[in-house]
């Protein structure tokens, strides 16, 4: 039978694996570290390769000795946006040993860099005033005709050589912007004019392009809160989105314009936001990849790991999408989720009632699940220990 290799991902691979599980693909975690919260799930076998992706030619190299051991061609998953752009750049080395999505790497270079993305989908869908990597000059040019606050993200999380590790930032004015710029640089960094968003108003379509572009499948996902609040990774959302006024709809037509043309191939979630003031939506970003939230859209009824398990294994996946009709539910990553309320509730947004009752809605979990209970009590220990610590300190 045809085997699935997850790389490492945490939360992502984690995700995925449990994906596959419901179609008993034999799964095999390829991790780069010690502790990997996947590698705790009882659905897949841990594989620890000696290289991890800063000594790329290596790590193909051992990539493909590893899948040299599987009678046939397994199905490969990047976790992140760093990995998917490695498989794509090494694809002539890899396809004789792998199966995985056919981008080619200009183009995912073209979709996963914020700075390319935009300019791809100008003229297409509605953009958020932006600027990529200016110089001074131009920058206190551009800031002059868009007031603040702004937001700056690099071209992808983890991209080598920009100006700031965290994935977000919020500046409020443009004389911060300046002394940022001055102090700092923008090298592979996108400023953006900070419109009325942020949490419950950030939405997603998550779906799956086949080998000819086509979309197969389309859903919607709201982001309720998010960890850093309103401008970081989702932590309590709800599929589908249930907006008024057919937005959920109108998100799916605007990434169905976006997709065309591009020819991308394989799992997709395209980041909007609504303007509170308009209710207009605009694109934000785009993983050409599986996402941390995909256990969501999986407990939801809709599979997309195992979709593509099919579709690039060249078997019949009608069947899938014929059960994948949307089941509503809430959906919580409780660690991180812990985390947004701490500074919401300091910030006086949250109540610690209104947050329980939340979670009391949720009838999902990113790590928790009772048939594979040992990543979520890994983490729980983990949790358990700073919480002593900060304590004891």
């Amino acid at each position: 039978m045809r085997s699935a290799i997850v790389l490492s991902g945490l939360a992502t691979g984690l995700a995925t694996i449990r994906g596959l599980a419901e179609g008993s693909i034999p799964t095999f975690l390829v991790t780069f570290k010690d502790k990997d919260l996947a590698e705790f799930s009882r659905f897949s076998k841990v594989v620890r390769f000696k290289n991890d992706l800063t000594n790329e030619v290596n790590f193909i190299e051992e990539l493909i000795t590893f899948s040299t051991s599987f009678d046939e061609k397994p199905v490969i998953y990047p976790s992140s946006d760093s990995q998917a752009l490695l498989l794509a750049k090494y694809e002539n080395r890899l396809r004789d040993h792998l199966l995985f999505s056919s981008n080619s790497c200009k183009k995912l270079e073209s979709i996963i860099h914020k700075d390319n993305l935009y300019l791809l989908a100008q003229n297409k869908v509605p953009l958020i005033p932006s600027i990529n990597s200016p110089t001074l000059a131009k920058l206190e040019q551009w800031s002059n005709k868009f007031t603040g606050p702004y937001f700056l993200k690099p071209f992808y999380e983890g991209i080598a050589g920009a100006t700031f590790l965290e994935k977000n930032i919020q500046l409020e004015n443009q004389t911060e912007l300046l002394d940022f710029a001055k102090e700092k640089g923008l090298s592979s960094i996108v400023i953006q004019q900070l419109l009325t968003g942020g949490d419950d108003f950030i939405f997603d379509c998550y779906g799956y392009c086949d080998r000819d572009g086509n979309i197969v499948v389309q859903a919607t996902h709201r982001r309720i809160r998010q960890l850093s609040p309103d401008y970081g990774t989702t932590c309590f959302g709800e599929i589908p989105a249930n907006l008024a006024h057919n937005g959920d709809q109108t998100i799916m037509k605007l990434s169905k314009t976006l997709l065309s043309g591009m020819n991308y191939h394989g799992i997709f979630a395209i980041e909007w936001l609504q303007d509170k003031k308009t209710g207009d939506f605009f694109l934000i970003d785009f993983n050409a990849r599986s996402f941390s939230s995909i256990s969501h859209l999986t407990d939801c009824g809709l599979n997309l790991p195992l979709l593509a398990f099919q579709e690039l294994s060249g078997n019949d996946y009608e069947p899938l999408l014929q059960r994948s009709k949307l089941k509503h539910k809430y959906w919580m990553n409780f660690t991180r989720d812990f985390g947004s309320f701490l500074l919401k509730n300091k910030a006086g947004k949250l109540g610690l009632l209104t947050w329980f009752c939340s979670i009391l809605k949720c009838r999902c979990f990113a790590i928790w699940k009772l048939s594979d209970p040992l990543p979520a009590l890994y983490q729980f220990t983990l949790l358990a220990k700073l919480i002593w610590k900060r304590i004891w300190s």
